[in-house]
């Protein structure tokens, strides 16, 4: 099956989208210069050289390993995210007896990470709409996908989130910083649930064995493009420069913090990012 035949202006290596060159005129299911580039240093890390690598590869890699990859778009899209998250959010210190200033201080930062990750996803996922759809029921378990580390780091943010806001509802007397801590938590594990589901339902894209390979690979990938200990990190920007949190917590959020952070970067380290040769097979031309 053949591609959209529209065309479409990309941002060439010279900037375009800055005034400083041209624009290159390409369809829509064909890659970019920058896109056929990064799609062939990844696959060199993954034991393939190619010259030109495949054309529904270099856009599927090249979606998620180039710079600037969505343009405009991109920022339009995280800007609408941004906004809306922030609104609703806020919107709450208007309901009685809610003070703004007891309220968990690190909301700006979980807004900005949520934005700029489903924006990712958002853009990665209108780039791929363009290919030719040859696809079948993926065949790797939540496990394979995910890893071990990532369940964990998932578990250790958000189960021990509610743990620990739970405790300071209860036990202290910074309850509107509690329940306000508890949204956030809420919305961003909404947030991962939405493209974690997707990654995991998707079906595999390929038409043979290679694209098959490298659909098992990128959806690794892609379960981090919103990696659940990003929100438990920010409990320590928090920690350095807030004092709205109850004192008596300070260690307890300083180790769930810390043991979300360790268990997600040994994942990223030894499941999505390990460096797994591609069985042998077409993935674009030798010379």
């Amino acid at each position: 099956m053949g591609g959209e035949w529209t065309m479409v202006h990309h941002e060439n290596d010279q900037g375009a989208a800055s005034g400083n060159g041209p624009e290159t005129p390409v369809w829509l299911d064909e890659p970019t210069p920058k896109e056929s580039e990064a799609a062939r240093v990844w696959l060199a890390k993954h034991g393939i050289q190619v010259v030109t690598p495949a054309r529904s590869l270099a856009v599927r890699i090249g979606a998620r390993h180039t710079r600037r990859s969505g343009g405009s778009r991109f920022f339009r899209v995280y800007l609408v995210l941004f906004v809306v998250a922030m609104s609703a959010y806020f919107s709450l210190q208007f309901l009685p007896g809610v003070d703004e200033a007891e309220m968990y201080e690190g909301a700006l930062g979980v807004f900005v990470v949520l934005a700029l990750q489903l924006a990712q996803w958002i853009t990665i996922r209108r780039r791929e709409r363009h290919l030719p759809t040859v696809s079948r029921p993926q065949s790797q378990s939540v496990r394979q996908v995910l890893g071990g580390w990532y369940l964990a780091a998932a578990v250790i943010t958000f189960g021990g989130g509610v743990a620990l806001a739970v405790a300071m509802y209860v036990t202290t007397s910074a309850r509107t910083y509690a329940w306000s801590w508890l949204v956030l938590l809420g919305m961003s594990a909404v947030a991962g649930a939405v493209v974690l589901a997707d990654v995991l339902r998707a079906p595999a894209r390929g038409e043979d064995e290679g694209s098959l390979a490298v659909d098992a690979v990128l959806r690794r990938e892609d379960a981090y493009l919103l990696p659940p200990a990003s929100f438990a990190v920010l409990v320590l920007f928090n920690l350095l420069v807030d004092d709205r949190q109850p004192v008596q917590f300070t260690n307890w959020l300083a180790l769930y913090a810390g043991l979300a952070v360790v268990a997600q970067v040994i994942g990223w380290l030894t499941h999505a990012h390990a460096r797994r040769h591609l069985p042998p097979a077409y993935y674009g031309t030798e010379r």
